[in-house]
């Protein structure tokens, strides 16, 4: 069973109709499950976000991080990192070379180059590789079938190990709502593609618990954003998928809420542990424990944020045995993008 780790209540149209409307909570449950199943075909030893990339069916975007905190120490908390931003395009069928073969589900792996940390070939370090698997073959009980084609990226410079275009059946596999070309509903506005951009770019998650940032044991994360059905309200799927030991493993929903100004800007926030059982002082979702940050944007394989940024940063904790869950806490949005484009002309 695929299981969320954590959910957060975060061109047909005009970007000023969608912004009016929302999906209706089958929508909102259609596209959990797509997502879901998208979060479960993703290989990486990182932390990926995913989101649509439109109004319609089969296009989704997303950005990998490379482990934002492997350079601290419990004592001295550091964020440093490195990111992959990129395109993934789902069809039901595409032509083929030969006219006699069959058309074949199809997907294509487009890296942005303006948005990712890239890498000399050979890169100095290999530490700093960021990557990204997408699996197109058939599952049986939550696992792929061996032999299915594989779609592969790195943040590395003319890396000649990259398969950025593939065909299989599993694009296909399940049903309407799983499905990956299908779309569950046209309301994806460029106000919500901005806010995608934003929580990939400041939520930061650490997996550590107790052991203190930069434990050296980080989960591999896949994140899937999208909305809810109230305005300015979103939902944040946060699973932890092994491509090797599937299923999840675990579930903390959160939910996120934004304010604005007259202009459109946004004010503050709330994000909030949404577990049924979870108060402030236990949580009863099984799954790794989890400090979730909100932290500034900053540029990846140059900035770096230390201990005064992070220990102030509005966060979120999850623990299993702590007393010192965090459930629910508020976001200065001002604050945190203050110096940044993400805030300014919104659409």
């Amino acid at each position: 069973m695929k299981a969320a780790f954590v959910v957060i209540v975060l061109g047909l149209f005009p970007s000023s109709l969608l912004i009016a409307q929302a999906p209706t909570v089958e929508q909102v449950q259609c596209e959990t499950r797509q997502l879901a199943n998208l979060a479960a075909r993703v290989g990486a030893a990182d932390t990926a976000f995913l989101w649509r990339g439109g109004t319609g069916g089969g296009s989704y975007r997303g950005l990998v991080v490379r482990d934002p905190f492997r350079n601290s120490t419990p004592s001295q908390p550091t964020r440093f990192e490195y990111q992959m931003t990129f395109d993934l395009v789902f069809e039901q069928s595409a032509d083929r070379l030969g006219p006699d073969r069959t058309l074949l589900p199809q997907a294509t792996l487009v890296r942005r180059d303006g948005g990712t940390t890239l890498l000399p070939n050979p890169p100095p370090n290999e530490l700093n590789i960021v990557g990204l698997g997408i699996e197109l073959g058939l599952y049986f009980r939550g696992l792929p079938f061996p032999g299915g084609q594989k779609l592969l990226l790195t943040n590395v410079a003319n890396d000649p190990f990259l398969r950025v275009s593939g065909a299989g059946w599993g694009i296909i596999q399940d049903d309407f709502q799983d499905n990956l070309v299908r779309s569950c509903h046209p309301f994806v506005s460029e106000r919500d593609l901005r806010i995608y951009q934003i929580l990939a770019r400041t939520m930061r998650i650490d997996t550590c618990d107790d052991q203190g940032l930069g434990c050296g044991n980080p989960q591999p994360l896949q994140i899937a954003l999208y909305r809810a059905t109230e305005p300015d309200t979103y939902l944040v799927d946060i699973y932890s998928f092994n491509q090797e030991t599937n299923p999840s493993l675990g579930a903390i929903p959160l939910g996120l809420t934004f304010e604005r100004d007259a202009l459109g800007r946004l004010t503050v926030g709330m994000a909030k542990v949404l577990v049924e059982g979870c108060t402030p002082q236990v949580c009863s979702t099984p799954g790794p424990p989890a400090n979730i940050f909100f932290l500034p944007p900053l540029t990846p394989g140059r900035d770096r944020q230390g201990r005064e940024v992070i220990s102030n940063a509005p966060r979120l904790n999850v623990s299993l045995f702590g007393s010192d869950n965090i459930p629910e806490t508020t976001i200065d949005w001002a604050a945190l993008l203050a110096g940044t484009v993400y805030n300014e002309n919104w659409p």
